[in-house]
């Protein structure tokens, strides 16, 4: 398959996910995409975002919270005939109200929460059936080979509900890409829970470009599957998430058997990250690898100048 040139639109991760989610104003089905005709109804009536909607239901009781106090006042005077049990109770009414909306302003923040996770639990299913008409609309996307528009579908489905399916679905937009260094790639979120082609696929190429990619998450993924990679993969893959492990000290103590492993096929630059690495670290464990490190370096690049001043 022919790989194609993509840019992403941003997209931040730290975001509210209830800024993704909306709700139609006509029948109030969940969605994640600002369409223009409602996936559920077909109306184009519009859209409002959870925050908005639950912003607005605020605002509603509140008012009502106010309306009730001053109906309550209403009934108090209507039964009262004393002039002065009337400014009395005026008095109290608007030190009630004045009170109510201190309160109501302090405790602003987490009275929408709450109101927020009530409708959460309330609407789970709906926003369970948004989601899946959304996932089969991105589906669709791929079968019209409309990748990068799928896979940005996908990315904000993955924030609700990122199963195997979706990590599958975006990891086959993914190996479409041409896969650069500047991308605002994702790994994390695409390591499935068992064996994938696909994954390792894209693995290969995304840590080509960054490295940072490669943690403690996709090193024990590798590590766990590393037969089933070499049936369907040659050892690049391995030298590459090894050249990416030497980031850190600690992912070298932990995967020391599996790095060194395929130490000797690593390029000139990640041989010497890794002399660089273990002699940094003062343990007697790792004496056999420091030796070997050193040794492959002298022995492969001996004539090189760099190397030849660390003799």
């Amino acid at each position: 398959m022919s790989k194609t040139p993509v840019k992403f639109s941003h997209f931040t991760l730290n975001e509210k996910l209830t800024n993704q989610l909306y709700l139609c104003k006509n029948c109030s089905g969940y969605t994640l995409l600002r369409m223009e005709h409602c996936s559920h109804c077909s109306q184009a009536k519009g859209y409002l975002s959870m925050d908005q909607f639950i912003s607005k239901k605020y605002r509603l009781k509140f008012q009502s919270d106010v309306f009730l106090l001053l109906f309550l006042l209403f009934i108090a005077v209507l039964f009262t005939f004393n002039p002065i049990s009337i400014a009395i109770i005026g008095i109290i009414g608007a030190a009630a109200i004045i009170l109510l909306c201190i309160f109501k302003l302090l405790f602003r923040s987490s009275e929408i929460n709450y109101l927020l996770m009530n409708q959460v639990t309330a609407d789970r299913e709906k926003i369970k059936r948004g989601i899946h008409v959304n996932k089969t609309f991105a589906e669709k996307k791929i079968q019209e080979y409309a990748y990068l528009e799928a896979y940005e579908i996908l990315r904000i489905i993955g924030l609700f509900s990122n199963d195997d399916d979706t990590k599958k679905l975006k990891l086959t937009c993914l190996n479409t890409f041409i896969i650069r260094k500047d991308m605002q790639l994702e790994m994390d979120t695409v390591v499935p829970n068992m064996y994938s082609k696909e994954f390792i696929a894209y693995l290969g190429n995304a840590a080509k470009v960054q490295r940072h990619l490669v943690n403690k998450k996709v090193l024990d993924y590798v590590v766990t599957y590393e037969r089933e990679i070499q049936e369907h993969f040659s050892n690049e893959i391995f030298i590459i998430v090894a050249g990416a492990a030497l980031r850190m000290k600690q992912y070298f103590l932990n995967y020391e058997e599996f790095i060194m492993k395929y130490a000797d096929h690593l390029p000139k630059e990640r041989i010497i990250r890794l002399c660089t690495l273990l002699d940094s670290i003062h343990s007697y464990e790792i004496e056999e690898s420091k030796k070997r490190a050193h040794h492959l370096l002298h022995t492969k690049f001996n004539r090189e100048p760099f190397v030849m001043a660390l003799h």
